[in-house]
Order: C-alpha cells, then structure tokens, then sequence
C-alpha cells in the first residue's frame, strides 16, 4: 500500500513540511483550525492519483502556480519498501529510488504501472492498472463523478467498456470473450452471406421471391428426369457395367463428402468447447482482499458468498463442457471410421474409363444445374 508522499514544494508556514504518511484503513484530509475549506484537497487527491500513474494533476492549477517539482512517493508490500519518484514535466517516465530518494533508475510510465500491477497481485487477463483503479479515483475536475453513471470512468466513456472493467475486475473477462468470440464469428457469417446477396455475389445467383423458389424445385424435379433418361438412352452393354460402377462411385463419394463436411462442423465445434473447458474458470479469493487498500469497508464476506456461488456455476459448466467433448469426440470417432470404410468402397470402384466423355459432359452439366438451383434455395431458405 502507499505509505507516504514527499515534496519541497508541500509547505507549512513557509517550510517544507515532512513528508505526509498514510496508515492502514481509511485515511483523511483535514482542515486547519481557522475552518478554511480551500485547503488544498483536491489537490492532494490528485497527486494521490499522480503517484498511482495518473496524469489529471499535471492539468491542474497547482502545476500553473507552483512550475516543475517532483513528488516522491513510497510503498509497502510484502516484499518491502519500494521508493519512487515522478516529475512533473517528465511525467512520462518514473524514478525508482533509495530510501533517501536518490535515483537509482529511470523507467517508463507504462513500466511502472505494470510493476504496480504485479505487486498489487491484478494480474488479470487483458487488463492495465490504471483501467483498472483510475475510474476509482473520484476527484473534482476529472470528471468521473457522475452518480447516474457510477461505474463510468470519465464523462464520455460508454457502457459497454465500463462494464468491460469490472468483468477484468472479477476475472470473468476470459470466459465471457469465449461466447462472445463465438457469437462474433456467427453474426459474421450471417453479414457476409448478406453482403454477397446484396451484391449478387453468390456463387450460383440468388432469387428473391417465393415464385422463383418453387419453380427452381420443378427445375430440379424435371432435372432429376433428364438425368435417369440419360442414364436409360446407354444400350451398350459394356457402359451400363462401367456406368453402374460410376453411379455407385458417385454416391459413395457424395456420402464421402457428407460425412467430411459433418466432421469439420463437429470439429469445430469441439474446439470451441476444449477453448470453453481449458479457460481460467477459477478466481483467487485471496484478490478480493486487496480491494480493502482502495476500499477499507468492503464487505468482503459477502463478496466471497458471491464468488463461492459463481465458482459453483464454472463448475457446473465444467462437468458440461467435458461432457459435451467426450460426445463430440465419440462421434467424430464414429465418422471417421465410416470414412475410411467408403474410401475403401471408393477405390473398389476403379476409374469408370468406360463412360464416354459427352455422356460425362452431359452428366455434369445437369447435375451442376441441379447444385446451383439448390444452392439458390438453401441460400434463401437463410435468409427469409
């Protein structure tokens, strides 16, 4: 915890006061006996939140009447004293200092709020020290003092990344990201598939009445019938074998891609579910503790009630997620053993050598007008 702020420029009676220290539990700002209410508390506040990283002081009027100075600052956690020192005008970089603030070495602003961080234990996933414990320095003139918004951290932050901070807070950010990426990934999908409708890039075409989509299931009907009577005009004895081979080839590999295509969906599916199941679900209880430095009355019995009934529901989930997995697995095992039985199906066939290529032309040509009229009503199916 801070345990005392230094400065020459703190004055009593025209001297240099000796620096200021703070105790465990809740420390105050107090007024002279004269009863006189511009004593300097809000300034105070602010450099308070200037040793924490914060840049609000160097914009007020104290920095416009007093210039340049340097506040030294010291801190207590388990492993020891930790002396810093920031100035005003190289605000951008910190001095780590002895214990009679000499500077020993100088680091970036950004690597001393990650040293902070550390020693503070908010470790936490995706997250910064001042994101974290900036919106709760609550000081006139930073502008974050909205009662009907408490949890914003300045005036035109939104909700979205205030709540977004106190998900980091708890440890909740990591799992919460899973669904959203998961959601994120589908709404994108659904945009694309709109997108390419909306500038006819479909591969086969779109339609977009139910007039069409009925006469493209007569086009497919009629489609079906050229291609058995295609079938049914080869009289040469050596064709039908060779054509009965083709047939049976091609249904196999259709089941083939049937199958491939289920497989890459359930695995998909799997990975997301492993990503869910191997995610921090677990928070350490021993972190709410260290609010009692920001927040000496924290009701911390409560919090862990509340943390105990969350850690139930991760659990919960848990159990489900592994569940879920040993399922996916199973089938997706399932699969692939019917895979590979086809492919051996498959080159039992040999190559239909014996077609000729206008019958394969003919072939193709009606079942890729029979792909692309499904194609149309699938898509449309989709998005109506």
């Amino acid at each position: 915890m801070l345990r005392e702020i230094q400065c020459d420029e703190f004055k009593a009676y025209g001297k240099v006061r000796p620096a200021i220290k703070f105790h465990s539990g809740l420390n105050t700002v107090l007024g002279g006996a004269n009863a006189n209410n511009s004593i300097g508390k809000t300034t105070f506040l602010l450099i308070v939140d200037f040793v924490f990283g914060g840049d609000s002081y160097l914009n007020s009027d104290a920095i416009t009447k007093v210039g340049s100075h340097t506040i030294n600052f010291m801190f207590e956690f388990d492993a020891g004293y930790k002396y810093f020192s920031r100035n005003t005008t190289k605000s951008d970089v910190v001095n780590v200092c002895d214990e009679s603030y000499n500077i020993l070495e100088t680091i970036s602003l950004e690597e001393f709020n990650e040293t902070l961080q550390g020693l503070y234990n908010l470790d936490l996933y995706k997250s910064t020290f001042r994101n974290l414990i900036g919106r709760y320095f609550r000081i006139y003139g930073k502008d974050n003092y909205d009662e009907n918004n408490p949890l914003h951290g300045h005036k035109k932050e939104n909700f979205k990344s205030a709540i977004l901070s106190i998900e980091k807070l708890f440890d909740v950010y990591q799992v919460i990201e899973e669904y959203k990426k998961s959601y994120d990934e589908v709404s994108d999908k659904l945009k694309a598939l709109n997108s390419t409708r909306k500038f006819d890039l479909l591969p086969y075409g779109k339609i977009t009445t139910k007039k069409q989509y009925k006469q493209n299931e007569k086009s497919i009907a009629q489609l079906h019938e050229d291609l058995e009577k295609l079938s049914k005009n080869q009289t040469d004895e050596y064709f039908e074998l060779d054509r009965e081979k083709a047939e049976k080839g091609g249904l196999i590999d259709g089941e083939i891609s049937t199958l491939t295509r289920k497989r890459s969906r359930l695995v998909s599916q799997l990975n997301v579910v492993k990503a869910n199941k191997e995610g921090n679900h677990t928070v350490n209880l021993d972190r709410f503790a260290e609010l009692s430095n920001f927040f000496p009355d924290t009701n911390l019995k409560k919090l862990s009630e509340i943390e105990s009934f969350h850690i139930k529901i991760r659990e919960i989930l848990k159990e489900e997620y592994e569940e879920e997995a040993e399922r996916l697995q199973m089938i997706i095992d399932s699969l692939n053993k019917k895979i590979e039985y086809l492919k051996v199906e498959l080159n039992k066939q040999g190559i239909p050598a014996g077609i000729p290529r206008g019958y394969l032309q003919k072939y193709t040509e009606i079942q890729n007008n029979i792909d692309k009229y499904k194609s149309q009503n699938e898509n449309y199916n989709l998005l109506n």
